[in-house]
């Protein structure tokens, strides 16, 4: 691990920690919604890092480059419709 990783890694572990002990004393554990906030991190974190890699494999598959996947276990075209036909299935489901 990086070093800088590793110490943003450790301040924000006790800055939460800082939070919880001062505000959760104060109004309550459950009203600082630690668990939300770092699903939400995650969600941004990989829209972030991985936006580049999707918008790229997405405009290969819409036709403008051609993918190589005679090496990959499963071709990009049966993957994006996998993803599609999961979405399309859960969508109404869960709505």
């Amino acid at each position: 691990m990086p070093l800088d990783l590793a110490f943003f890694a450790w301040f924000f572990y006790f800055l939460k920690k800082t939070a919880q002990l001062s505000i959760g004393a104060v109004t309550g554990p459950r009203h600082l919604y630690i668990d939300e906030q770092v699903q939400g991190g995650w969600v941004g974190h990989s829209g972030i890092v991985d936006r580049a890699k999707a918008l790229t494999s997405v405009a290969k598959q819409a036709g403008t480059h051609q993918i190589d996947s005679s090496r990959e276990a499963v071709a990009y075209r049966f993957s994006f419709l996998g993803i599609a036909t999961v979405t399309c299935y859960f969508f109404p489901v869960c709505a």
